[in-house]
């Protein structure tokens, strides 16, 4: 959580994706602000491979694609 006192300075989508080349660690972007992303637990990944295969077989024999948290997306919020 970031400190009250800390003034928050605006990232642009495009310079975020820039900066994800080159960092080691996961971040999250929302809003203009960048946040670190915690490593997953063995039983955490356990049960996204799980959801991710019942999920992959619901999909068999349609358009649709199930992917893992490895791909970067944009939700837009319905603001333009």
């Amino acid at each position: 959580m970031r400190s009250l006192n800390c003034k928050s300075t605006y990232i642009s989508e495009q310079d975020y994706l820039e900066g994800e080349k080159v960092r080691e660690m996961k971040h999250e972007y929302f809003d203009g602000e960048i946040f670190a992303i915690a490593g997953a637990s063995r039983s955490h990944q356990r049960l996204t491979t799980n959801t991710l295969v019942a999920i992959a077989n619901h999909l068999k024999d349609t358009p649709c694609e199930a992917f893992s948290s490895d791909m970067k997306v944009r939700a837009d919020n319905g603001k333009k």
